[in-house]
């Protein structure tokens, strides 16, 4: 159902609530949930942009924290998001973004944290181009060109399963050990 605010407007599409939690819930932003339908009128099948990372937002004073650890890489004192994980083989592995970069420009845009990135990558179609401005270490910027690719979902969610399927079949519980 709709997801409202205190003045009754629609701002969202609830997806799913967390049952045994303290109002915790999730929902598609109406904008998001206006363009897929919109795609699904014209016969279209909505997609999404797949990279392949995950960012955490960065800020100077956790940058500080970062390098008061003698056995942490240093990162400049700087706002933007900190690519915390790149999935191997995805556009953003085959683009060369690496573990620890600071992205601090997508297409041009300004990125203070990790919601910046999110947003205008997510602007990007599949099979279009994101030009990331990038940091590494204590170097200067970068540009890393990264290729979208098309992503269903399900289909991501359905191949991690199959790779985390045990190699070995496991032995029914009721049966002893020999």
């Amino acid at each position: 159902g709709p997801l409202v605010n205190e003045n009754g407007a629609v701002v969202g599409i609830n997806t799913m609530v967390r049952t045994n939690s303290e109002a915790i819930g999730f929902a598609i932003p109406i904008n998001k949930a206006m363009d897929s339908f919109e795609k699904l009128k014209l016969g279209k099948k909505p997609s999404h942009a797949y990279f392949g990372m995950e960012a955490m937002s960065l800020t100077p004073d956790l940058c500080r924290i970062f390098n008061d650890d003698p056995n942490s890489q240093r990162l400049p004192e700087v706002h933007g998001a900190l690519v915390a994980r790149v999935i191997p083989g995805s556009p953003a592995a085959a683009a060369g973004l690496r573990r620890n970069d600071i992205i601090v420009g997508v297409n041009g845009h300004a990125v203070l944290s990790a919601d910046d990135a999110d947003n205008w990558m997510d602007q990007c179609a599949p099979e279009q181009t994101a030009c990331l401005r990038v940091i590494r270490g204590e170097s200067k910027n970068s540009v890393i060109t990264l290729n979208a690719q098309p992503k269903e979902l399900l289909k991501v969610i359905e191949e991690r399963r199959k790779r985390q399927m045990p190699l070995v079949p496991q032995r029914p519980p009721s049966q002893p050990a020999s």
